[in-house]
């Protein structure tokens, strides 16, 4: 092997361009490397949530099931169909047949403005009815048992003057109630 100090030019030249093509493979070879541990590391952080993922589908009928009985008790307890008004006029109409069939009288009745809750919708009503206490009771029992689920927010109960001694006990009654409604997307 000849010495550092005897080689010429060319010669030079030669080494130095095999010393670049090496430098350049071996930053290469560096940069594929470490990039090829980075990858490595992310696919082992992912191998858990791809096994959650493979375990999500294989239990994809047992997540429908569970959706479906969701769903079904739901509609038991909230309306998930209509728009808020339409629910509220519903509503209106159906409490309205409810209080007069155990005998109240209802001398009005109003929609509140609908209020959006997070995945909800509360619709709500205000009745005023008049009669007496055990009709009140009737109606408070036939409410419990409603479905959709209606909501006694308030319930505000006044005697009513009584004309003579013999007339039994009357009440006028403004009560305010609520169903919520399911806003699904």
């Amino acid at each position: 092997m000849k010495s550092i100090k005897s080689l010429t030019r060319a010669q030079w030249l030669v080494y130095g361009t095999f010393a670049a093509i090496l430098a350049a493979a071996l930053v290469l070879f560096l940069y594929c490397f470490t990039n090829f541990l980075l990858y490595r590391a992310q696919v082992s952080d992912m191998m858990p949530r791809v096994a959650r993922l493979q375990g999500m589908l294989q239990s994809e009928g047992d997540i429908r099931q569970a959706e479906s009985r969701v769903s079904d008790y739901l509609t038991e307890f909230m309306y998930t169909d209509e728009d808020a008004n339409a629910i509220a006029v519903r509503m209106q109409q159906n409490l309205r047949s409810m209080f007069s069939s155990s005998g109240l009288t209802v001398s009005g009745s109003g929609i509140r403005p609908a209020k959006e809750l997070e995945g909800l919708t509360r619709v709500g009503l205000t009745i005023n009815a008049e009669g007496e206490l055990e009709q009140l009771e009737e109606t408070l029992r036939k409410l419990s048992q409603a479905r959709p689920l209606v909501i006694v927010e308030s319930l505000d109960v006044q005697p009513k003057r009584r004309r003579g001694k013999d007339t039994s006990q009357e009440i006028e009654v403004r009560i305010q109630l609520y169903s919520m409604k399911f806003d699904h997307e």
